[in-house]
């Protein structure tokens, strides 16, 4: 482990390293379908189901290219290296300019997801978290020499690459899980193997439990659930006096799945009951006709999800159509069969399970090593 004083360096600010300058404030009448695309945070974060593009031009200060350092700052709080295109920067974005202080990029890539992510508490707003340039500006940031900025963005980059390699083989076995599926069920379209076609709404109808009314429950909200994969990032628990908004129960047999349209590639089958945001349908497969693995591959379908995007509606945050999703037609085999598929679903859980864990162990690593070169004399 390194010396937590290894490094020489002074205190400053974000403000005093680099200028931040926010997006354009793009109107939907921006819009074109040419032209370079624009910059959202859901671009950012990979929530994204559409390109936004600009034909026009605009000063040289909204323009982003490959490599530039993007921070955003309101709803999702993170840090990123943009990969893409030529591009336009949309607003509640930071392009990072580095005119102030000599600075290793990846250093600084690393040191200010550190400050963000200890300072999050900071951001304003109950909906929408957001923080403030003047806020942000006077974030803490620990200046070492070149060298050792080198050296730490070296370590830190190695830790960062190996999580990415196993995050990579989380997405390859969740392909495995869908090529499976495929080989033995075919479209979920077509049908191809000819067998009962089924409304949703009548082998698993949507069921919200009864919200505890004592004790400790879990609390599940979408940003913690991952896409694709359902794996849940983390719990928080509350006591049962303590839940707040429109929430609704569910139960460990059940499957949720998100109506809202940006996040409908989150399907969670939970390993416990708990409550959740009504943005979440808990759906009660029946199980003399389906297994609950079968069904949520169904969900996770690329089909599914293109049948739930054209079928959603709602001019800010789109959401599913409810007559459409209970109605929504899907095979139904022989459920002895379905069961074969579950018991492959289990063999590869526990990969991605045992891939899971050698994640978090790397995480923590690299969290208590950033915490030792970007606050050697404690937060």
């Amino acid at each position: 482990m390194t010396s937590k004083h290894q490094f020489g360096g002074k205190k400053v600010r974000l403000g005093d390293v680099a200028t931040y300058i926010n997006g354009y404030a793009f109107k939907p009448s921006d819009y074109a379908e040419a032209g370079k695309p624009i910059i959202r945070i859901q671009d950012l974060t990979g929530n994204a189901y559409q390109t936004n593009r600009y034909s026009g031009e605009l000063m040289d200060r909204y323009a982003v290219t490959k490599g530039d350092v993007l921070i955003s700052w309101s709803a999702s709080l993170g840090v990123f290296e943009w990969s893409g295109e030529d591009a336009w920067l949309n607003q509640h974005i930071f392009k990072v300019v580095f005119d102030k202080m000599p600075i290793e990029r990846r250093y600084f890539i690393h040191h200010a997801c550190y400050v963000i992510k200890k300072s999050s508490s900071l951001a304003h707003g109950a909906t929408m978290r957001h923080l403030t340039k003047k806020v942000f500006e006077n974030l803490p940031f620990f200046y070492p020499n070149l060298s050792d900025q080198t050296r730490i963005a070296k370590r830190l980059d190695l830790i960062q690459k190996q999580i990415s390699n196993l995050n990579i083989l989380l997405k390859k076995l969740d392909s495995l899980i869908k090529s499976r599926f495929t080989e033995m069920f075919g479209s979920i379209k077509t049908n191809p193997k000819k067998w009962k076609m089924i409304p949703l709404e009548d082998v698993a109808p949507i069921c919200y439990l009864p919200i505890p009314s004592r004790g400790t429950v879990w609390q599940l909200n979408l940003d913690v659930i991952e896409p694709n994969s359902g794996l849940v990032s983390s719990k928080h628990y509350v006591n049962a006096t303590e839940i707040k908004g429109s929430v609704g129960g569910f139960g460990q047999s059940q499957v949720l799945y998100s109506k809202l349209r940006p996040y409908l590639n989150k399907v969670v089958m939970p390993d416990e009951q708990g409550v959740c945001t009504t943005e979440l349908l808990p759906l009660s497969p029946k199980k003399e006709l389906l297994n609950r693995s079968y069904l949520t591959a169904v969900l996770r379908n690329s089909e599914f999800v293109s049948f739930a995007n054209a079928h959603s509606n709602g001019a800010k945050m789109p959401r599913v159509d409810m007559n459409a999703f209970k109605a929504f037609e899907i095979p139904l085999p022989p459920l002895d069969y379905q069961e074969v598929f579950a018991d492959f679903v289990i063999q590869v859980d526990k990969l991605k399970f045992e891939t899971q864990q050698s994640i978090e162990k790397l995480q923590m690593l690299y969290d208590s090593l950033a915490q030792e070169y970007f606050a050697p004399e404690g937060d």
